[in-house]
């Protein structure tokens, strides 16, 4: 967390600096920003994961599902309605610890999976502007997901295609739906605050029954605090 803290004092330092300033902009131009906050993994991963495992009748997992969360952005306004935005965004690490105890037909093992998940794109904004200083925002678009998954094995737990191998990387790389809500508040005409939660839907590769080579897919969401700047 510390990463986002330190992101978080960044975005607040930046932001005092436009305090003075007066009104909400209402024209287009370039714009951009950065923003800090924290991610969420759906725990469906979990669930997807403990099915496809065979022989294994009993498994214990638990799940990290938050972590660190940033982005940087830039856009044109073309209207005081509607931008188009790109952006990069990091969003953390998710982790997933399973244990399967012993029975009576298989010896105990373990796993570990720690997932990392990137991504880049554009979206549409849709800005409505509420009174002088105040706008909600709407977003969807498409973005390129990045997610790398760390797999480690312990006791009787294998990886189908290579029985000797005990951990292994594995990577995805596909395109994913976009999409969020905020808020945005102008402390003038060049700089603002902006809340933001945002979904990151499937990223990932599904995991499959005597199928090694997948990372999981699930929906990432994040929650951030970010600076703006008209640059116009």
């Amino acid at each position: 967390m510390r990463h986002a803290t330190r992101l978080l004092s960044l975005v607040f330092a930046l932001a005092g600096a436009g305090l003075a300033a007066p009104a909400f902009a209402q024209a287009g131009g370039w714009y951009a920003g950065l923003a800090g906050g924290q991610s969420r993994t759906d725990r469906e991963i979990v669930r997807t994961r403990e099915e496809t495992l065979q022989f294994a009748p009993v498994v214990q997992s638990d799940f990290d599902a938050k972590g660190d969360a940033w982005k940087a952005f830039a856009g044109y306004r073309f209207t005081p309605y509607v931008a188009l935005e790109a952006a990069y965004a990091d969003l953390g690490r998710d982790r997933m610890s399973s244990f399967l105890p012993a029975n009576v037909s298989q010896l105990a093992g373990a796993f570990t999976i720690d997932r990392r998940v990137e991504a880049y794109g554009a979206d549409v904004v849709a800005t409505l502007p509420i009174g002088p200083r105040f706008a909600l925002l709407a977003r969807a678009g498409a973005y390129r997901a990045h997610v790398r998954s760390d797999v480690a094995l312990e006791g009787n737990v294998a990886f189908s295609d290579d029985p000797t191998a005990r951990s292994r990387r594995i990577t995805d790389d596909r395109t994913i739906a976009h999409y969020g809500v905020g808020g945005e508040w102008r402390f003038g005409p060049r700089i603002g605050l902006r809340l933001e939660w945002e979904r990151f839907a499937n990223a990932g590769s599904a995991f499959a029954a005597n199928e090694s080579g997948r990372t999981g897919r699930a929906d990432t969401d994040a929650v951030t605090l970010g600076v703006v700047f008209e640059l116009r």
